[in-house]
């Protein structure tokens, strides 16, 4: 059974199940969780989980950290974009005045991947714009128009081309997207939460009185970046 999942690589603490029954906790590629158990019904569970606070905030990389580049990305995480996909998205990437290859600034490319992203208008795009034959995706990161879904797909498209493995995450409220950021000194890295703005929703939790919600600890190391609207 698919479960509700807050973060990536979070780890189940524990759990209780009403009436008594004996669970297994799986996670798939994509850090989703998902309930196992011997025989099937209608059970209510509770389960505590814990998350890694920097994939919610906070600085990428610890103080004194060394640099880290492109090349510094596992090569099993790279996706490669389809041909035309591919063409387009460097296009994009020429556009935005970013260095590619290994040798590139990781935090200065996905600086400049997260400013030019969160700078979107929140209007409809102009068909006129593109109606010389540019795609979807060409409109979208070109005329920088949109809400979260289409921020989080632009980017994710982007960030791919660039060498930064990114996903797009979605939940009944919200699109943002996930990356890769690699810690070379530690021989591996995390997956980062960011949340690229987009329309206003009218949100309700069930039964909210009762709850606190999550307050992010740390601060936005993106916050800074209105000058490559």
């Amino acid at each position: 059974v698919p479960l509700p999942t807050p973060a990536a690589g979070v780890r189940v603490v524990s759990y209780r199940a009403t009436p008594d029954l004996q669970v297994r906790f799986l996670a798939d590629g994509a850090d989703n969780l998902y309930a196992l158990a011997a025989r099937g019904g209608r059970y209510r569970l509770v389960y505590l989980v814990e998350a890694e606070p920097r994939y919610f905030a906070g600085p990428l990389w610890e103080r004194g950290a060394p640099r880290v580049r492109l090349g510094d990305v596992p090569a099993r995480l790279l996706r490669p974009l389809p041909r035309r996909l591919g063409r387009e998205a460097r296009a994009v990437l020429r556009r935005l005045q970013l260095r590619e290859g290994p040798g590139a600034d990781y935090g200065d490319t996905l600086d400049r991947l997260v400013g030019h992203f969160r700078a979107f208008a929140l209007e409809e795009l102009d068909t006129e714009q593109g109606a010389g034959g540019d795609s979807l995706y060409l409109q979208i990161a070109l005329q920088q128009r949109g809400v979260c879904r289409h921020r989080a797909y632009a980017f994710v498209v982007t960030a791919l081309a660039a060498g930064i493995p990114a996903r797009y995450v979605e939940n009944e409220l919200h699109v943002f997207v996930e990356v890769y950021v690699p810690l070379p000194a530690e021989g591996g890295g995390y997956w980062r939460r960011i949340n690229l703005g987009g329309a206003p929703l009218q949100q309700r939790v069930v039964e909210g009185e009762s709850k606190v919600a999550y307050r992010e600890k740390g601060g936005d190391p993106f916050l800074c970046l209105s000058e490559f609207r």
